[in-house]
């Protein structure tokens, strides 16, 4: 859930030249609540279409975001943290984040494989 004055707290300006984006940080979370709100982030359209969005070929939880961040970054974006006073986490249980893992013996191991193979095949 975000806060009204999200936007507010995060601008996208980039009246001094820098373009960004925000996203949340894990290490940065002060509850157990707020780490689960790793992967959240915010970014002009163009920008995220510029950088070709999620890579699709990475189908375990976890990693997308970070390598999205990492072509945002090469882009040229300036990577920034949000305020988690601005945005909450929904708890949830585990079984509904993870129900698309049904046929991954080990998501770690498989995760690392696709990153790997995504950094191989990209030029």
């Amino acid at each position: 859930l975000l806060e009204p004055d999200f936007l507010d707290a995060h601008p996208l300006d980039e009246s001094n030249g820098e373009t960004m984006f925000y996203k949340t940080s894990w290490q940065a979370a002060r509850t157990e609540n707020e780490v689960h709100l790793n992967g959240v982030f915010y970014v002009k359209r163009s920008k995220f279409l510029e950088a070709h969005g999620y890579d699709e070929r990475i189908t375990t939880y976890g990693w997308d975001d970070s390598d999205l961040y990492s072509r945002l970054e090469a882009a040229g974006l300036k990577q920034k943290i949000m305020s988690f006073d601005k945005l909450h986490h929904i708890a949830h249980g585990d079984a509904s984040r993870a129900s698309n893992q049904k046929d991954v013996e080990n998501p770690m191991i498989q995760t690392q494989a696709e990153i790997r193979a995504v950094k191989w095949l990209l030029p």
